[in-house]
């Protein structure tokens, strides 16, 4: 038995390490004809769908960093999706780090399970990934990290989400994309790019090509023209892990590069260095601007072919919604306490590296949401700002892709010398307390109050980690329960969002059947049983909370 599970094991470590593709060792008119042949291949397969030849509408969906947090935030706001009746006509949803645990784990079972599927990865997304991981470490056959190349911190995190959660997936098993099968960009930062990666290479958008830095996004056609590689057999795991690769923590994720029509004359090994994806871009917009982008140009051509102008006719071309699973550290009153080290982990690695991780990117998350039109700083009520726009020119790098020309029997290609213009929603936890603050009943009803200030409380002490953790005495079904609540008062009481999005929606002929007349303010969630939280200098509830029991409240909500 124990050597048949070695053998597994060994057999799912061997999809960790990328291959190259069929043409990679070709040379001269060979290489240029298995490149054709595997061109169409992509394209049948992951890497254009008919949506993207046919130039339709662009509904994205982008899960932030944030640990077992974001993975289960994003669960209940995808659901929240599927309740709106909309979530099978999203065609890409782009993941980093914590995000990528369920929009991977999304991509691979949704499409089977469908309504069944909500209860399955409620309960997978419940497990302890950090421990898991600990574990292996203190094991004997863990200490080979600290002499073998191809073995290290982040294989290890990858052996966790297989035997927990992939069980040795490739992406192959995620299929081509479709109505509900909306295609998986799992996001990466590259670091010191190899000889220079094509524009194609790194992610679009405001982040997206920085001096040394930039997203990398595991796809069929990154793999294939800037790395030589193949992705059909490469681990889902590994890939998951390479987009939660904290920095500190874990070790870089190395994919080789082989021969392709850009770098033929390479023989020599040469690797690119992945860690965690929040590093370039903590929200995941950037490859959902390029896939967005992508898709009008497909839409441009396709119009300048046959004729017609809807692409050209349409001014708003994509909606971006935005799961925002990040907290301020701030709202945890760390001025209260001398020591921040609040537990046996924190005493082994120091929690400072995460303040200053944390730190910095909170400019860079400010930035990427101003780039689409939403400023969290311009307040239009007394805490409150507008969390969706229904239309916003979204600035792209100097290199904005290529669109072609007919002129008579002449196919021009040409660089794309215009903007992307997109609606967007910007769902995040920080705004569970905030949301309607304005309106009298929800912070003067004490019941409507109660509910905010211990939801909000719940999912302030969600730790940034690979476990359901952060209060004392709380149990993972607990803050699950909170994180599920969030979710439906960001999105079921927020009703100029939802009318943004729904109005959207009918301008561009995608049928509307779901749930979407907005719940008053203050009737989604419930009452959890903890002390110990406070307001911070802004009035917001904070602090270092317990749980008193592990009873979940009875849900109360307008609706089922």
């Amino acid at each position: 038995m124990l050597l048949a599970s070695c053998a597994h094991r060994d057999l799912i470590r061997k999809n960790y390490i990328n291959i190259p593709d069929d043409f990679s060792q070709a040379s001269g008119s060979d290489y240029f004809t298995l490149r054709a042949s595997a061109e169409a291949e992509m394209t049948n397969a992951r890497g254009v769908s008919q949506a993207d030849k046919d130039g339709r509408p662009f509904l994205g969906v982008a899960i932030s960093g944030g640990g077992s947090r974001a993975a289960n935030f994003g669960l209940y706001v995808l659901e929240e999706l599927d309740r709106l009746g909309i979530l099978d006509r999203v065609d890409a949803i782009s993941s980093v780090s914590g995000g990528s645990i369920e929009a991977a784990h999304f991509g691979l079972y949704y499409p089977e399970l469908k309504g069944a599927y909500w209860a399955q990865a409620e309960e997978d997304m419940r497990q302890d990934f950090r421990d898991d991981w600990l574990l292996r470490h203190a094991n004997p056959s863990g200490w080979r990290t600290l002499y073998q190349h191809d073995f290290n911190a982040s294989t290890m995190l990858a052996e966790t989400y297989d035997e927990k959660l992939f069980h040795g997936a490739t992406f192959r098993k995620l299929g081509a994309p479709g109505p509900g099968r909306p295609h998986i960009l799992i996001n990466a930062t590259a670091i010191r790019n190899p000889g220079g990666f094509p524009p194609l290479c790194v992610a679009q958008g405001q982040n997206g090509d920085v001096s040394g830095l930039g997203t990398f996004v595991f796809t069929t056609r990154a793999f294939m023209y800037c790395l030589g590689s193949q992705l059909g057999p490469y681990s889902i795991a590994q890939a998951v892990a390479a987009s939660s690769a904290y920095p500190g923590l874990f070790s870089p994720v190395a994919l080789q590069t082989y021969p392709t029509m850009n770098n033929q004359g390479r023989r020599r090994k040469e690797y690119l260095h992945l860690i965690d994806g929040g590093v370039a871009d903590n929200l995941g917009v950037d490859a959902l601007i390029a896939a967005a982008n992508e898709r009008r140009l497909a839409g441009l051509r396709s119009d300048d072919t046959d004729g017609t102008r809807r692409t050209l006719d349409d001014p708003v071309p994509c909606f971006l919604i935005v799961v925002d699973a990040h907290i301020d550290g701030g709202e945890k009153l760390e001025n209260e306490y001398a020591d921040l080290r609040h537990t046996l982990l924190d005493r082994t690695i120091d929690p400072s590296w995460s303040y200053a991780f944390d730190g910095l990117l909170q400019r860079r998350r400010y930035d990427t949401l101003l780039n689409l039109g939403i400023d969290t700083n311009k307040h239009v009520d007394e805490r409150d700002y507008a969390r969706a726009t229904a239309g916003h020119t979204i600035a792209l790098r100097e290199d904005r892709g290529l669109t072609q020309k007919h002129i008579g029997n002449l196919v021009m290609v040409m660089p794309n010398d215009s903007d992307l213009m997109c609606a967007a929603w910007h769902i995040s936890l920080r705004d569970v307390y905030w949301l309607g603050a304005d309106q009298s009943r929800v912070l003067s009803d004490d019941d409507s109050q109660l509910k905010r200030l211990s939801v909000n409380a719940m999912v302030t002490n969600a730790d940034t980690d690979l476990k359901l953790t952060g209060g004392i005495g709380c149990d993972p079904v607990q803050y699950q329960a909170a994180l599920s609540d969030a979710a439906k008062i960001l999105i079921r009481e927020d009703a100029p969002s939802l009318s943004i999005l729904h109005d959207w929606l009918v301008a561009h002929d995608v049928p509307v059947s779901g749930r979407w007349q907005a719940d008053p303010y203050g009737t989604n969630g419930r009452s959890f049983s903890v002390t110990g939280a406070s307001r911070g200098p802004l009035g917001t509830p904070s602090g270092r909370i317990r749980c008193l029991d592990h009873a979940i409240p009875k849900e109360s909500s307008v609706h089922d």
